[in-house]
């Protein structure tokens, strides 16, 4: 009878060693996403403490200069470092900054949305505020977030005017409206995030409170009308938010 090879040497995984592997792989896959809720939740709390801050910035320019930041009637003589040169201008000082964010609306005129620009362009000549270049292009056509305007730690940045006034004391205040493009309002952000940082500095809900979320194109993309919920299991980047500071 003719003998059978021996095999020698060979071996493989045990169940156990199996088990091992996959217990380390599926603790990886965990610290990753672990890593990555941190990383997003990082960016939230620093979203948050930006519109803090630029809050406190547009305050401070009140105190100091006696009139609103963008509307400043005088800032070429008052603010150092506005001058043409620099594409700086002064305001028409009715007390309110520019035209009204409400909604999806953006700016009612070329005038109107002057304002708004140099809102950010004022606050950075007068030290107030970082992340925007005071010598940066107004020009409608080459705003750009990190330059003509603020960037959001959430990805997108900041745009700013007067809430819809019902009246002229509303009118007064200001709302920040983190979008996706400096020139109008242009949905961002996930409504999972928009939640948290509703939640954050609110009351968590899209249609009330000083923070508020309006989807692109309308439909429930972003939030749900009719539960005044956010649509938080929602992937895409759905949302813009408006939140609104009251002013001096």
């Amino acid at each position: 009878m003719q003998n059978l090879p021996q095999y020698k040497n060979m071996s493989g995984f045990t169940l156990v060693e199996l088990a091992v592997v996959m217990i380390i792989i599926g603790l990886l896959v965990g610290g990753v996403l672990k890593g990555q809720e941190l990383i997003k939740n990082a960016r939230i709390i620093d979203t948050v403490k930006q519109v803090e801050g630029y809050g406190v910035a547009h305050y401070n320019f009140f105190d100091i200069y006696r009139g609103y930041a963008g509307d400043l009637i005088n800032a070429r003589d008052r603010v150092k470092g506005c001058t043409a040169e620099n594409l700086c201008l002064n305001g028409n000082g009715n007390s309110v900054i520019g035209g009204k964010m409400n909604g999806m609306s953006s700016y009612n005129s070329s005038l109107d949305r002057t304002e708004n620009i140099q809102f950010w362009k004022h606050l950075a000549l007068a030290d107030l505020i970082v992340g925007v270049d005071p010598g940066a292009d107004t020009a409608w056509g080459n705003l750009e977030f990190g330059k003509s305007h603020p960037a959001a730690s959430v990805g997108g940045g900041f745009n700013v005017g007067h809430f819809f006034p019902t009246s002229f004391e509303q009118a007064r205040g200001v709302r920040f409206v983190l979008a996706g493009r400096p020139s109008t309002p242009q949905p961002l952000i996930q409504p999972s995030v928009a939640e948290a940082i509703d939640i954050k500095m609110d009351d968590g809900k899209p249609n009330t409170g000083i923070v508020t979320a309006e989807p692109t194109g309308g439909g429930d993309v972003c939030d749900i009308d009719s539960t005044n919920s956010y649509l938080s299991d929602s992937e895409g980047q759905f949302c813009v938010l408006f939140i609104s500071v009251s002013s001096n």
